[in-house]
């Protein structure tokens, strides 16, 4: 296959779970600060303003429909004025249960994987929080509270600086698994030419610095192969060599088809 296939397990779901559960556990005792960093920069992922996904991004419909780009209201703004609530609710014996749920479910996530519709469910009570929020600072303004309202100001800045001003999410935008992805679908439906556009888009528009860039130039050369197109292979892996010029199974690949290419001119 082109496109390698993740590898099959024998574990049963249950085995494997616990494989991981303990790896983790493991790692954990032996470095337990890198464990607590990656758990703070998960937990921002998980309540900031950027949006990490693993099919279409943001930033790529804001692309291709340019209404979206004169929004402001998106989940960091959300986020924050729900953690304002949040705070201003931790007396309230009604928010309760109301926010262990989003206590638990935001440390629950952060412990895993963060992405962008896994916070979807965080939309709703955050949304709650903001207007109550919102109705309690009024509340402190028209009580001429000052003291209360100094604190909460501190509070937003410190939100706003840790979730929508400072960004945590790495490298550049990139488009690459919103083509990619596409591509697959053509690819195993048989569409071959139709998945070659979207892989040529992934490496070409807006790629960033996402890690499949590298493996989609090799997995590419042979499907152009597959379609007898070894010219567009060859140029491709070439391309591919100079970009990654420590990758030896680029280099073989490229060194082989040229022999390849030159025994077929004999």
């Amino acid at each position: 296959p082109f496109i390698a296939p993740c590898p099959t397990s024998e574990l049963k779901p249950s085995e494997v779970s616990r494989f991981w559960f303990r790896k983790g556990l493991s790692d954990t005792k032996k470095n337990p600060q890198l464990s607590f960093q990656r758990f703070w920069k998960r937990l921002r992922w998980s309540l900031g303003a950027g949006e990490p996904s693993d099919t279409r991004t943001f930033e790529f419909y804001k692309s291709r429909y340019f209404i979206l780009g004169y929004t402001f209201w998106g989940f960091g703004v959300v986020s924050c004025m729900g953690m304002i609530g949040f705070a201003l609710s931790l007396g309230n014996r009604k928010f309760l249960v109301f926010n262990y749920s989003i206590l638990f479910f935001v440390i629950g996530m952060s412990l895993t994987i963060s992405l962008g519709r896994y916070r979807l469910p965080l939309l709703i009570p955050f949304s709650v929080l903001a207007a109550s929020g919102s109705l309690k600072v009024f509340d402190l303004i028209k009580g001429k509270r000052f003291l209360p309202l100094v604190g909460l100001g501190v509070f937003s800045i410190i939100l706003i600086y840790v979730l929508i001003y400072r960004e945590v999410l790495p490298g550049k935008v990139s488009f690459f698994s919103d083509y990619y992805n596409q591509g697959n679908k053509y690819y195993q439906h048989g569409m071959y030419d139709l998945a070659v556009v979207e892989y040529e888009k992934a490496l070409n528009i807006q790629p960033g610095d996402h890690p499949g860039v590298q493996r989609l130039y090799g997995d590419l050369s042979g499907l152009y192969l597959f379609m007898g197109q070894p010219d567009r292979a060859e140029k491709l892996l070439q391309k591919a060599v100079m970009l990654y010029p420590s990758d030896s199974g680029l280099q073989e690949k490229y060194y082989r088809l040229r022999i390849e290419q030159s025994n077929a001119l004999k």
